[in-house]
């Protein structure tokens, strides 16, 4: 009964809006190139990012929408996320993308704009302490997930937040 209460009073979300670098692969794509970023099941750490993009392919196929605000050359970033042999993502994934070295609060402001969906009803992923506080500023209402510190935690902690609770 604790849990019908609790669920009741959660508010469905509908996008979420992720970054890229040490949130959906190991590594920065600016310093480590494509073939420097981590996400396959071979290699430890790789297998843990490998193991949150199910997760997020996941919560899409449940009813998600899925969208990118990464601090990133876009053309090098979206090469990697499509086309990268460890990578589980299409083109037909992502409904929005901002890629560029604006203010991650704009470009959030501008997906949702896009898509009509309100910030009310987004979740940013990220793994900057940084970032995650200059959403948090300038995009009132946003749900905030914010990556674990311990790696090995993050994809139990993003399979079961309820942040991504489905109704």
């Amino acid at each position: 009964y604790l849990t019908f209460q609790k669920s009741r009073n959660l508010k469905k979300k509908k996008l979420i809006i992720f970054d890229l670098d040490n949130t959906i692969w190991k590594g920065i794509l600016g310093d480590d190139s494509i073939e420097g970023v981590r996400m396959d099941l071979s290699d430890p750490m790789g297998a843990i990012f490998n193991n949150v993009q199910n997760i997020f392919l996941n919560f899409k196929n449940n009813g998600f929408l899925l969208a990118i605000c990464s601090k990133n050359d876009e053309r090098l970033a979206l090469k990697c996320l499509f086309e990268h042999p460890s990578s589980l993502f299409s083109k037909e994934d992502i409904v929005a993308h901002r890629i560029n070295w604006n203010p991650k609060s704009d470009n959030i402001k501008e997906i949702c704009e896009e898509l009509n969906i309100s910030i009310l009803d987004s979740i940013f992923v990220d793994d900057s302490d940084y970032e995650c506080d200059e959403v948090q500023r300038n995009c009132s209402g946003i749900s905030i997930f914010k990556v674990p510190r311990d790696l090995y935690k993050y994809p139990y902690e993003l399979a079961n937040s309820n942040l991504f609770y489905l109704g």
